[in-house]
């Protein structure tokens, strides 16, 4: 399997969080809350003719590997207005 990531060391990134946002890790039971944008996001991308199609078994395959790692899954939540 082949997979694509970009990392770098937060301290080059020279921006405030944005206001209304809570930035969180979510726990390895909750990581599946993910899924259906992952699947929307490979979806859209698919469409660019220079992007790496995945097929329905490869996502799911993908979707496996990462929820039975041990690893961390930070997002970014909109927080509802009170």
């Amino acid at each position: 399997m082949d997979y694509v990531d970009a990392i770098r060391p937060l301290t080059d990134i020279k921006t405030t969080a944005c206001e209304g946002i809570k930035y969180t890790q979510l726990s390895k039971e909750d990581a599946v809350k993910v899924r259906a944008m992952r699947e929307l996001l490979v979806a859209h991308l698919g469409e660019s003719p220079c992007f790496m199609r995945y097929s329905q078994e490869h996502m799911q395959n993908w979707f496996a590997h990462v929820e039975s790692r041990d690893s961390r899954l930070f997002v970014a939540i909109k927080e509802e207005p009170n």
